[in-house]
């Protein structure tokens, strides 16, 4: 019998697996690779798939994140805690820092993109300048941020980025200290390159959680409300909530809540969404050839 498309775990791990032997064979990273990133062997790329399936979490199931939070994950789910998710980024030309946690993927085909989780252990948010913030000013700062990194891009061999416009402006809610906005950005010169992150980011007393979806311009306001039903889910534990900051004794950030915007925007967009074109497109192709992986790796399959 032909597997359908929400058959599970096992078959998720089998389009991976051929996903990242796929890029061993097809990719050509650039000359001065950016620090993480990683050209692996065939034999590499297999102890990635078996070590990334045997540490996964499939929901339904509550994935506690760092002794800091945590959130319930909806069937045909999966999660990739970060000793095992962070060769797949690499693989995939992604770099990922301290502050990584894991990935999301979905087992279906309803959900093309993926959800990178980080936490930044910033000290305590300043959340007033989300009064008074300019969503104009704030783009113009974005996209003077991006011209600076496309310096940084341009010496480790990627095509310059440009911000196109917002998808969704950023948008504070005091009450649940959510704060999301998603920027559309492409390669110059290249229309048909759009990619999307649309950010979330949930503080906490002693720092804030990063939920980032990579996805299409086409796949976005689809995805995004999927995505936004896991984020309802997060909570942080009892005395890690934003409202448990005593100004006695935690730190405090050293910026506020407008930086998270402008700030790590302008540092980070670049690199997350010039690999998240590649990865989006390389698992679409996958996602419409089932019979094809069915076939190749049947075996394997069996085996499982």
């Amino acid at each position: 019998m032909r597997p359908s498309f929400s058959c599970g775990k096992n078959f998720f791990f089998i389009c991976l697996f051929s996903l990242l032997c796929t890029q061993v064979i097809l990719a050509s990273p650039p000359q001065n690779s950016p620090t993480g990133v990683h050209q692996y062997s065939e034999e590499e790329t297999k102890a990635i798939y078996k070590a990334a399936e045997k540490a996964a979490t499939e929901g339904p199931a509550t994935v506690a994140l760092l002794k800091q939070a945590s959130l319930k994950l909806p069937k045909n789910f999966i999660f990739i805690p970060k000793e095992q998710a962070a060769p797949i980024m690499s693989s995939m030309g992604n770099s990922t820092s301290e502050s990584f946690v894991g990935l999301i993927f979905s087992t279906t085909k309803d959900f093309n993109g993926f959800i990178t989780i980080n936490y930044l252990d910033s000290g305590h948010i300043n959340d007033e300048d989300a009064k008074d913030w300019s969503a104009d000013d704030l783009f113009k700062t974005i996209k003077e941020g991006n011209d600076e990194a496309n310096k940084e891009r341009a010496a480790n061999g990627f095509p310059s980025l440009e911000v196109v416009d917002w998808i969704e402006k950023p948008n504070y809610d005091a009450k649940t200290h959510k704060l999301i906005w998603s920027l559309l950005g492409k390669e110059k010169d290249n229309d048909k390159s759009n990619v999307v992150n649309y950010n979330t980011y949930i503080l906490g007393r002693q720092g804030y959680f990063k939920l980032n979806l990579i996805t299409s311009k086409e796949d976005v306001q689809n995805e995004k409300l999927i995505s936004n039903d896991i984020l309802a889910s997060f909570n942080f534990d009892k005395g890690n909530r934003y409202d448990d900051f005593t100004a006695n004794t935690d730190r405090l950030a050293a910026y506020g809540i407008a930086a998270l915007v402008t700030g790590v925007a302008a540092k980070k967009l670049g690199l997350i969404a010039l690999a998240g074109v590649f990865i989006i497109k390389m698992w679409k192709l996958l996602i419409l050839l089932p019979v094809i992986l069915w076939g190749t790796f049947k075996k394997v399959f069996k085996r499982s």
